[in-house]
């Protein structure tokens, strides 16, 4: 799903992801949500999404 997709079914703000994934690029692991990258797209999967807020990531 895309990140407005995410974002949406997430409950958090686009622009909250942006920043994750951001952080993630200086520092492996730092973002709560695992994402894809495809060339210069950004993907979820649902249920990695759903599995990350319930328990919360740490490890890749």
């Amino acid at each position: 799903m895309t990140e407005f997709e995410a974002s949406e079914h997430c409950n958090i703000p686009v622009n909250t992801l942006r920043a994750w994934r951001q952080k993630e690029a200086k520092e492996a692991g730092s973002s709560p949500l695992r994402f894809h990258r495809i060339g210069r797209l950004v993907r979820y999967v649902q249920s990695e999404l759903d599995h990350d807020m319930a328990h919360g990531r740490r490890a890749a």
